[in-house]
Protein backbone atom coordinates (compact mmCIF):
# COMPACT_ATOMS: atom_id res chain seq x y z
CA UNK A 1 0.00 0.00 0.00
CA UNK A 2 2.85 2.70 1.19
CA UNK A 3 4.47 1.83 -2.69
CA UNK A 4 1.22 2.82 -4.52
CA UNK A 5 1.20 5.89 -2.30
CA UNK A 6 4.37 6.16 -2.79
CA UNK A 7 4.05 6.23 -6.99
CA UNK A 8 1.00 8.24 -7.02
CA UNK A 9 3.20 10.62 -4.88
CA UNK A 10 5.69 10.73 -7.59
CA UNK A 11 3.55 11.31 -10.20
CA UNK A 12 1.89 14.06 -8.64
CA UNK A 13 5.47 15.68 -8.15
CA UNK A 14 6.70 15.26 -12.08
CA UNK A 15 3.27 16.15 -13.16
CA UNK A 16 3.49 19.59 -11.22
CA UNK A 17 6.62 20.87 -11.48
CA UNK A 18 6.63 20.32 -15.93
CA UNK A 19 3.03 22.12 -15.46
CA UNK A 20 4.21 25.13 -13.18
CA UNK A 21 7.62 26.03 -14.99
CA UNK A 22 8.13 29.13 -15.60
CA UNK A 23 6.57 30.90 -18.77
CA UNK A 24 7.75 34.47 -20.06
CA UNK A 25 6.56 36.48 -23.26
CA UNK A 26 9.32 37.45 -25.71
CA UNK A 27 9.39 41.16 -24.81
CA UNK A 28 10.54 40.09 -20.77
CA UNK A 29 13.93 39.09 -22.48
CA UNK A 30 16.93 40.08 -24.61
CA UNK A 31 16.70 37.67 -27.40
CA UNK A 32 17.97 39.14 -30.63
CA UNK A 33 16.07 37.13 -33.66
CA UNK A 34 19.25 37.76 -35.87
CA UNK A 35 21.36 35.06 -33.60
CA UNK A 36 18.69 32.23 -32.80
CA UNK A 37 19.19 29.90 -30.70
CA UNK A 38 21.44 31.87 -27.74
CA UNK A 39 21.40 32.31 -24.48
CA UNK A 40 18.66 34.74 -23.27
CA UNK A 41 18.57 36.95 -20.34
CA UNK A 42 15.12 37.64 -18.55
CA UNK A 43 15.49 41.72 -18.53
CA UNK A 44 13.97 41.81 -14.97
CA UNK A 45 16.19 40.20 -13.41
CA UNK A 46 19.10 40.66 -15.48
CA UNK A 47 19.78 36.49 -14.92
CA UNK A 48 19.48 33.95 -17.31
CA UNK A 49 16.23 32.22 -18.15
CA UNK A 50 14.72 28.37 -17.50
CA UNK A 51 11.25 28.04 -18.22
CA UNK A 52 9.21 28.74 -22.22
CA UNK A 53 9.78 31.68 -23.87
CA UNK A 54 6.60 32.22 -26.07
CA UNK A 55 4.90 34.74 -28.18
CA UNK A 56 1.10 35.01 -29.45
CA UNK A 57 -0.28 36.03 -33.11
CA UNK A 58 -2.79 38.79 -33.05
CA UNK A 59 -5.58 36.41 -32.81
CA UNK A 60 -4.73 35.28 -29.68
CA UNK A 61 -2.67 31.89 -30.76
CA UNK A 62 0.63 30.54 -29.41
CA UNK A 63 2.87 31.78 -32.42
CA UNK A 64 5.90 29.70 -30.84
CA UNK A 65 7.07 27.96 -27.33
CA UNK A 66 10.94 27.72 -26.83
CA UNK A 67 12.35 25.86 -23.61
CA UNK A 68 15.39 26.89 -22.09
CA UNK A 69 17.40 25.96 -19.06
CA UNK A 70 20.07 28.40 -17.58
CA UNK A 71 19.35 30.92 -20.84
CA UNK A 72 20.59 27.77 -23.16
CA UNK A 73 18.13 26.36 -25.32
CA UNK A 74 17.15 22.96 -23.99
CA UNK A 75 13.91 21.34 -24.61
CA UNK A 76 11.20 21.22 -27.54
CA UNK A 77 10.89 24.42 -29.45
CA UNK A 78 7.23 24.85 -31.36
CA UNK A 79 6.22 26.82 -33.95
CA UNK A 80 2.42 27.38 -34.87
CA UNK A 81 0.78 28.00 -37.67
CA UNK A 82 -1.89 31.31 -37.08
CA UNK A 83 -4.93 28.79 -36.53
CA UNK A 84 -3.23 27.27 -33.94
CA UNK A 85 -2.08 23.56 -35.07
CA UNK A 86 1.47 23.01 -34.84
CA UNK A 87 3.74 23.57 -38.12
CA UNK A 88 7.35 23.17 -36.36
CA UNK A 89 8.87 21.11 -33.96
CA UNK A 90 12.88 19.94 -32.86
CA UNK A 91 14.62 19.27 -29.62
CA UNK A 92 17.78 21.00 -28.40
CA UNK A 93 20.08 19.48 -25.76
CA UNK A 94 22.28 22.20 -23.79
CA UNK A 95 22.00 24.45 -26.96
CA UNK A 96 21.93 22.08 -29.92
CA UNK A 97 19.52 20.42 -31.98
CA UNK A 98 19.35 16.88 -31.10
CA UNK A 99 16.95 14.46 -32.05
CA UNK A 100 13.71 14.43 -34.33
CA UNK A 101 12.50 17.85 -36.14
CA UNK A 102 9.03 17.41 -37.89
CA UNK A 103 7.10 20.09 -39.72
CA UNK A 104 3.63 19.86 -40.64
CA UNK A 105 1.84 21.59 -44.30
CA UNK A 106 -0.85 23.92 -43.28
CA UNK A 107 -3.59 20.96 -43.87
CA UNK A 108 -2.37 18.93 -40.94
CA UNK A 109 -0.37 16.38 -42.94
CA UNK A 110 3.70 15.89 -42.25
CA UNK A 111 5.57 17.89 -44.71
CA UNK A 112 9.19 16.62 -43.80
CA UNK A 113 11.05 15.10 -40.42
CA UNK A 114 14.99 14.75 -39.81
CA UNK A 115 17.05 13.52 -37.34
CA UNK A 116 19.84 15.27 -35.87
CA UNK A 117 22.86 14.95 -33.46
CA UNK A 118 25.17 17.43 -31.60
CA UNK A 119 23.84 20.11 -34.32
CA UNK A 120 23.97 18.59 -37.60
CA UNK A 121 21.68 16.31 -39.44
CA UNK A 122 22.55 12.55 -39.06
CA UNK A 123 20.33 9.73 -39.92
CA UNK A 124 17.01 10.04 -42.66
CA UNK A 125 15.28 12.65 -43.54
CA UNK A 126 12.23 12.07 -45.40
CA UNK A 127 9.87 14.66 -47.37
CA UNK A 128 6.01 14.28 -48.07
CA UNK A 129 4.01 15.89 -50.57
CA UNK A 130 1.01 18.45 -49.53
CA UNK A 131 -1.45 14.98 -49.80
CA UNK A 132 0.38 13.25 -47.56
CA UNK A 133 2.50 11.22 -50.52
CA UNK A 134 6.25 9.98 -50.18
CA UNK A 135 7.97 12.96 -52.27
CA UNK A 136 11.83 11.95 -51.42
CA UNK A 137 13.76 10.46 -48.67
CA UNK A 138 17.84 11.74 -47.69
CA UNK A 139 20.61 10.28 -45.44
CA UNK A 140 22.94 11.93 -43.62
CA UNK A 141 26.24 11.41 -42.02
CA UNK A 142 27.05 13.93 -39.52
CA UNK A 143 26.06 16.52 -41.53
CA UNK A 144 26.37 15.38 -45.15
CA UNK A 145 24.28 14.16 -47.61
CA UNK A 146 25.28 10.52 -48.53
CA UNK A 147 21.94 9.00 -50.43
CA UNK A 148 19.13 10.82 -52.08
CA UNK A 149 21.24 14.19 -52.45
CA UNK A 150 20.03 15.11 -55.90
CA UNK A 151 16.48 16.25 -54.95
Amino acid sequence: MTYRYSCIFLFLFLWSSVFTQARIHVDETNIDFNHLPEVIIEIENNEPFTGVVFALYNNGNIQYEWSYVDGIPNGFWKYYFYTGKVQYEFTYIKGNKHGPCRAWHFNGKLNFESQYKDDVLNGEQVFWTYNGELDHKRVYANGACISGCEQ
